[in-house]
C-alpha cells in the first residue's frame, strides 16, 4: 500500500474528527479527550490491520520503544515491590499510543483540523475559565480537572497556536487565519492566568526562547524583534493588571519561600508548622523529605505502598513536618519517580522525555515548513512537561498522560507524512489552500 492512497479516505476524515475532539473539546467538555483518544486508537488499529505493506523507519521504533520501555519499567517495579496493579493504569496509556506511532505516518492529517482543534481548544478552555472565575466566583479556574492540569494544558495550546502563527511569517496566509492563531495564543495564556497555575508561568520564558531560536534562520529579524517585544509586553501587562492575579501569585511565592526558610530557626514545632503550612512551604518540605528517601532507597525506590510507610517514619522521627504526611506524591515528577521507583524508574522517565525530544529537535533545520512547525511543537510539548513536572507530578494524572502520549504521536505522524513529500506532491498542492 502506498501512503498517498490514504490521503482522502474515511480514515483521514475520522482522524480530523479525532483531532477536533481531542484538542478542541478535550479539556472544556468532560471526558472529551478520552473520546478523541479512543478514535485515534481505533482508526490506527484499523489501518495497521487492513494495510499489510506499511513501511516503518528506525525512528518509529525508537519512539514506540520509549513508550514501551516506560511502561515496562513501571510494571517491573510494581512486581518488585508487590504494589497494587492499579498503579499500572496510567502508564498503560502509552501502550495504547503505540499503534498511532506506526499508523499515523501513513495517513495525511490535514493541517486545518490540527489548527482548528488547537485554537478551538484554547478558546473553549478560556471561555470556561472566565465563566468559572468571573461568573461562578471561583478563585481559580479548574475546568473539569484541577487548576494545575487545566492551566498547564492551556499553556501548551497557547504555544501550539503561536507556532502555527510563526509558520506563516514570510509565507502567504490570510490575515484572518493569522488573527485566529494569535487568538488561540492569547486564549491559552488566559487559561493559565485564570487558573493561577505557576508551573505554567515558569515555562513561558523558555517557550518564547525556543520559538525565537527555532525560526531565527527562517524569519526576518524585524519579525523576531516584534514578536519578542510583543510577548514581553503581554507578560508585563498581565503582571501589572491586578485582576489577572499574576502579581499576587508571584508575591505569594516569594513570601512563602521566605517563611519556609525562617521555619528552620524555630524551636517550637507549632511555629515551624505555621510557617511551613503554605502551598509552596509544603512543596519544599516534601522535596526535602524526598531527598532523604532517595538517599536511603536508591536503586528501586520505596514503591507506592512503601512511600507512605517511609513518609510516616520520617514524621514519627520528627525529621519532617507532619503536614506533608498525607500527600500521595511530592509534587515534582522527577523526584516522585525517583523516590518511588529509584534509578530504574528515573531511567524510564528520562527515556520518555529524551527520545521524543531528540527526534523532534533534530528536525529544527528542515526545509519543509510543516515539518519544522510540528517538530517545534513536539520540542515545546516535551520541554513544557519537564518544566510542569518541577512543581507537579503531571504524569500521575490521566489527562496528563493522555495528552502527552496522543499529542506526541499525532505530531510525529504529521512530521513523517510531510517528510515523504515526494510521494505526496498532489496532496501538498491541495494543502496550500488550507
Amino acid at each position: 500500500m502506498k501512503s498517498h492512497s490514504l490521503s482522502d479516505s474515511p480514515a483521514n476524515r475520522v482522524l480530523g474528527l479525532a483531532a477536533l475532539i481531542f484538542f478542541g473539546l478535550g479539556f472544556s467538555v468532560p471526558n472529551a479527550y478520552s473520546v478523541g483518544a479512543v478514535l485515534f486508537f481505533l482508526i490506527s488499529v484499523a489501518i495497521l490491520l487492513r494495510e499489510k505493506d506499511l513501511s516503518f523507519i528506525s525512528e518509529d521504533k525508537w519512539l514506540a520503544g520509549a513508550f514501551l520501555f516506560y511502561f515496562l519499567s513501571v510494571l517491573l517495579l510494581l512486581v518488585w515491590h508487590s504494589d497494587s496493579m492499579r498503579y499500572i493504569d496510567k502508564p498503560s496509556r502509552f501502550l495504547l499510543a503505540i499503534p498511532l506511532v506506526f499508523a499515523l505516518p501513513h495517513v495525511l492529517q490535514k493541517r486545518r483540523y490540527l489548527l482548528g482543534g488547537v485554537v478551538l481548544g484554547a478558546v473553549s478552555m478560556c471561555t470556561l475559565a472566565m465563566v468559572q472565575v468571573l461568573f461562578q466566583g471561583a478563585d481559580r479556574a479548574a475546568g473539569f480537572t484541577n487548576e494545575i492540569q487545566f492551566g498547564n494544558i492551556g499553556v501548551v495550546l497557547a504555544f501550539f497556536s503561536l507556532v502555527f502563527f510563526m509558520g506563516t511569517l514570510g509565507q502567504f496566509a490570510s490575515w484572518w487565519l493569522r488573527v485566529l492563531m494569535l487568538l488561540g495564543f492569547v486564549a491559552g495564556i488566559g487559561v493559565s492566568v485564570l487558573s493561577g497555575s505557576r508551573g505554567g508561568w515558569l515555562f513561558f520564558p523558555l517557550g518564547v526562547v525556543l520559538c525565537l531560536y527555532w525560526y531565527k534562520s527562517f524569519i526576518h529579524k524585524k519579525w523576531l524583534v516584534i514578536m519578542g517585544g510583543g510577548l514581553l509586553a503581554v507578560a508585563l501587562i498581565a503582571y501589572a493588571v491586578p485582576q489577572t492575579g499574576l502579581q499576587g501569585r508571584v508575591n505569594q511565592v516569594v513570601h512563602e519561600m521566605k517563611a519556609y526558610n525562617a521555619s528552620a530557626g524555630m524551636a517550637s514545632s507549632a511555629q515551624r508548622d505555621a510557617l511551613i503550612g503554605t502551598s509552596n512551604g509544603q512543596r519544599l518540605e516534601m522535596w526535602r523529605a524526598a531527598a532523604m528517601l532517595m538517599a536511603e532507597n536508591t536503586v528501586a525506590g520505596t514503591g507506592y505502598k512503601g512511600f507512605s510507610q517511609h513518609m510516616d517514619a520520617l514524621v514519627e522521627q520528627n525529621r519532617v513536618s507532619p503536614l506533608i504526611r498525607n500527600f500521595g506524591h511530592v509534587h515534582n515528577e522527577i523526584l516522585d519517580k525517583t523516590v518511588k521507583n529509584g534509578v530504574v524508574g528515573l531511567t524510564g522517565l528520562l527515556v520518555l522525555y529524551l527520545v521524543p525530544f531528540c527526534l523532534f529537535f533534530r528536525r529544527r533545520n528542515s526545509s519543509n515548513v510543516q515539518v519544522r512547525s510540528y517538530a517545534l511543537m513536539g520540542v515545546l510539548l516535551v520541554s513544557a512537561y519537564v518544566v510542569f513536572g518541577l512543581t507537579q507530578a503531571f504524569l500521575l494524572h490521566n489527562n496528563g498522560v493522555m495528552f502527552y502520549a496522543i499529542a506526541i504521536s499525532v505530531l510525529w505522524g504529521a512530521i513523517r507524512w510531510h517528510e515523504n513529500w515526494d510521494r505526496h506532491k498532489k496532496l501538498l498542492t491541495a494543502l496550500q489552500g488550507v
